[in-house]
Parts: structure tokens; C-alpha cells; sequence
């Protein structure tokens, strides 16, 4: 039986989140560590799909584990509430979109559905809610990889605070990876 090494390299950068003490590092090494796994799900020869990007692989992968999204998303009330009643905080605007500010109706509808939820002020369908952590997700990693988010800011830290966690425990749960 032939191993796949992506596994390998999941654990390692797993590892790395885990050990790391910066949380934008730790948001790195794990986001990293998601790509991976979601392309080990997408195709298992690893060969790229045209016209394919990594937030549609994540938005798979998280449809594809739903059941340990869920989990990881029970273990994480208190984050998630948190995230419910943050507010963007995009330099040089006055969106204040929930959670986190975009350009895009469909993401910001998506987000001010996760935060109602959250709330209490609506629920949201299971399908849904997990669509929305992945694509949260995606978000902030496009924030973070493209300079939006900055290391020295509060708001900005205190989001990645909330977010390592239930990012490290969908790996976990999705890989079977513990600490």
C-alpha cells in the first residue's frame, strides 16, 4: 500500500499551528495544513482541477466533513458568539459588516445569517453554517495573506485568537489528529 505523503505534511504543519506562539503563524501553518487536507479529498492523485482555487477545495472539505465541522463548531461556542458580535474593522471605511467586512453581498449576507445565528436572533441550516465557517475562513486568510489584516493591530489579533482554535480543531477532527 502506497502512502499518500500529504499526510506527512498535513501532521507537520499541524504541528507547526500548534507549536506556534504568533497567531498570525499559527493561522498560516494551519491554513496551510487545510489546503493540504482539502486537496487530499479533492482528487487523490493530486492533480490540480482547472479552474479549481483553494476556497472552493476548503468549501468542499467542509461539506465533505460536516459532521466534524459541526463538532468542532460545538466545541467552540464561546469563539463563535464572540465572532457573532465582532464587527469589521477594515482601516479608512464605516462598513462594520458582521465578523468581518467584504465588498461581496453574498459573503456579507452569508455572515450577518452566521451572526444571527450565533445571537440568537435566527438559526441557520447545518448545510449553511458550515459553508459559512469555511468560507469565514477564506476571508480572513485572503486578509491576512494580502496585508488587510496586520500583526500589531488588537482587533486584528483578537479575530485570529478566536479563530486558531476552532481552525485547529476541524484539523483535528477532520484529520484525526491530536495533539
Amino acid at each position: 500500500m502506497v502512502s499518500d505523503r500529504r499526510v506527512t505534511f498535513i501532521r507537520k504543519w499541524l504541528s507547526r499551528a500548534r507549536d506556534a506562539e504568533d497567531e498570525f503563524d499559527r493561522f498560516f501553518s494551519a491554513w496551510i495544513a487545510l489546503v493540504v487536507a482539502a486537496q487530499r479529498i479533492r482528487d487523490p492523485s493530486g492533480r490540480l482541477v482547472e479552474d479549481d482555487s483553494d476556497r472552493k477545495r476548503v468549501v468542499d472539505y467542509f461539506q465533505a466533513k460536516k459532521l466534524a465541522i459541526r463538532r468542532a463548531v460545538e466545541k467552540h461556542q464561546q469563539e463563535m458568539t464572540w465572532l457573532a458580535r465582532r464587527r469589521g474593522t477594515r482601516r479608512g471605511t464605516s462598513y462594520g459588516n458582521p465578523i468581518v467586512d467584504t465588498g461581496n453581498p453574498d459573503l456579507r449576507n452569508l455572515f450577518t445569517r452566521f451572526s444571527d445565528h450565533f445571537t440568537g436572533r435566527a438559526t441557520m441550516p447545518e448545510d449553511d453554517l458550515v459553508i459559512a465557517v469555511a468560507e469565514l475562513l477564506n476571508k480572513v486568510r485572503n486578509n491576512v495573506f494580502h496585508g488587510i489584516k496586520v500583526y500589531d493591530d488588537k482587533e486584528d489579533l483578537d479575530l485570529l485568537r478566536n479563530l486558531n482554535p476552532l481552525l485547529l480543531t476541524v484539523l483535528e477532527a477532520s484529520e484525526g489528529q491530536t495533539g
